[in-house]
């Protein structure tokens, strides 16, 4: 799980326009969030685990 946190993390940081939606068991939600507030969700869940490091 925190390889695939810090794979998210990494990648999100490097690409702009970045659009997330958010699925509830193959339901979307309907609420889109962007990339800064996906950032700051994985980075406060790998510090939860631990392994954040800032690169």
């Amino acid at each position: 799980m925190e390889e695939y946190l810090k794979l998210l993390h990494k990648e999100l940081s490097s690409s702009f326009n970045t659009r997330v939606e958010l699925k509830d068991d193959d339901k979307t939600v309907g609420q889109k969030i962007g990339r800064r507030e996906v950032l700051e969700f994985l980075e406060s869940k790998l510090e939860s685990f631990n392994v954040f490091q800032n690169t």
